[in-house]
C-alpha cells in the first residue's frame, strides 16, 4: 500500500496491544468542531498539523511496534451535503482495486458511534514482504458522523483475527463534538473565521440553541442558531467583490432575495448602525397561511468578506424586540490567528 497517505501510516511504526480498555477521547480540528473516539489503553493520539505529511489528520500511536496502524481524516462539509460520501468511496473502490489480490472489492455499510461509514478491505498483491515499513492489508473508507466527513485507513500485517477487528472497532467508535474554545466560551458567545483571515465575526447568545458552523460550497462559512421564543439565527461570512460596502450590500441582497424567493414583503426598512447596515421586512403570509415572519438582515464587511446575519422569527409582535436589539449589539470583529 504505497501511497501518499500510507507513507504517512508507515512513518508511524504503529501497533495494538490487546486486550486493553478504550478511553473516550476528543479531538478538536478547527472552528468546524472535530471528532470523538475510543483510544486503547497506552496509545497516544494526536492532532497532527497541515503541514504534516498527509496533511491535517489525527494519528494513533501504540507503545509497541506492531504491523498495525491507523490514520483518520476529519473535513467539515457543507450542511446540504450531509450523508455517506458515496462517490468518495467509488475512489476509494477504484484505488484499492488497483492493488488488491481479491477479484472483487465491495463497500460495506455499517454503523458507528456518531453516524454511518462505508468500508473497503482488500490485500495488496504489490507487497511480498511484509513489514512494518510494508503493510500487506488495508481496510479504508468513509465515516459520516454529524456535519463532518472522516477519511479512514486502516494498515495491517494481520489477515483477520483480533487485532484487526479492534482496529475496525476503533473507527467505529468515532462521533462528532462541537468546536471548543475560541470558538464557543461561557456564556454563550460563539466566534467563526472566513478561512486564510485573521479575526473572527463573534456574537453573544446566551439560552441559544448553537448549531453546527459549516463550510459553503463557494468559500464562505455559515453558523445556524435557534432559541425557544422561535428565533432562528443564520450568519453567513462569503467573499464580495472588492470595494463593495456595507451600505450597498442590502440592495443587492434585496434584488436577489425578490428574483430568487418571490414573495410579499411588507414593512421594509433600511437603517445603520456605525458600519453595520440593517435590512428589515416582514413577511405576512406563506403557503396561504398566515405567519407574519419578521426578518432582519445585518450586514458588516471586513477584507472584501461580506457578513450577514440573518434573523427570522415568526408571529412577530413588539414584545420581540429586545432580542433583535441585543444580537446587533453583540455582533463584533475579534482580532487573532
Amino acid at each position: 500500500m504505497r501511497s501518499a497517505m500510507v507513507a504517512v501510516l508507515l512513518a508511524l511504526s504503529l501497533g495494538f496491544c490487546l486486550p486493553a480498555p478504550a478511553a473516550d477521547k476528543a479531538f478538536t480540528i478547527d472552528q468546524f468542531g472535530g471528532v470523538r473516539l475510543d483510544v486503547p489503553e497506552g496509545w497516544t493520539a494526536e492532532v497532527q498539523g497541515e503541514d504534516a505529511p498527509g496533511g491535517r489528520a489525527i494519528r494513533l500511536k501504540a507503545p509497541a511496534s506492531m504491523p498495525i496502524g491507523i490514520l483518520l481524516t476529519p473535513t467539515a462539509v457543507p450542511h446540504q451535503m450531509a450523508g455517506l460520501p458515496r462517490k468518495g468511496m467509488d475512489s476509494v473502490l477504484q484505488g484499492l482495486r488497483k492493488i488488491a489480490v481479491e477479484s472483487e472489492v465491495t463497500a460495506r455499510e455499517m454503523s458507528c458511534r456518531g453516524g454511518r461509514l462505508l468500508v473497503a478491505s482488500a490485500t495488496d498483491r504489490t507487497v511480498e514482504k511484509p513489514s512494518l515499513e510494508d503493510f500487506k492489508y488495508v481496510d479504508q473508507g468513509w465515516a459520516a458522523v454529524g456535519p463532518m466527513w472522516v477519511f479512514f485507513t486502516v494498515l495491517s500485517n494481520y489477515p483477520e483475527g483480533p487485532e484487526r477487528t479492534k482496529a475496525l472497532e476503533t473507527v467505529r467508535s468515532l462521533a462528532f463534538v462541537p468546536p471548543g474554545a475560541p470558538w464557543r466560551r461561557e456564556g454563550g458567545t460563539v466566534a467563526f473565521q472566513m478561512p486564510g483571515k485573521r479575526w473572527r465575526l463573534a456574537l453573544d447568545l446566551p439560552g441559544w440553541e448553537i448549531g453546527a458552523t459549516t463550510p459553503l460550497r463557494q468559500p464562505g462559512v455559515r453558523l445556524e442558531a435557534r432559541i425557544p421564543s422561535g428565533w432562528l439565527l443564520t450568519a453567513f461570512l462569503e467573499k464580495t467583490e472588492p470595494g463593495m460596502t456595507a451600505v450597498q450590500l442590502p440592495e443587492e441582497a434585496w434584488k436577489t432575495m425578490q428574483a430568487t424567493a418571490p414573495a410579499q414583503r411588507v414593512d421594509v426598512r433600511r437603517s445603520e448602525r456605525g458600519p453595520m447596515a440593517v435590512l428589515r421586512h416582514r413577511v405576512p403570509t406563506g403557503e396561504g397561511k398566515h405567519i407574519d415572519m419578521e426578518n432582519v438582515n445585518a450586514y458588516l464587511v471586513r477584507d472584501d468578506v461580506w457578513v450577514d446575519v440573518h434573523l427570522s422569527k415568526s408571529r412577530y409582535t413588539a414584545a420581540d424586540e429586545p432580542v433583535i436589539d441585543a444580537i446587533l449589539r453583540s455582533i463584533r470583529f475579534e482580532d487573532g490567528p
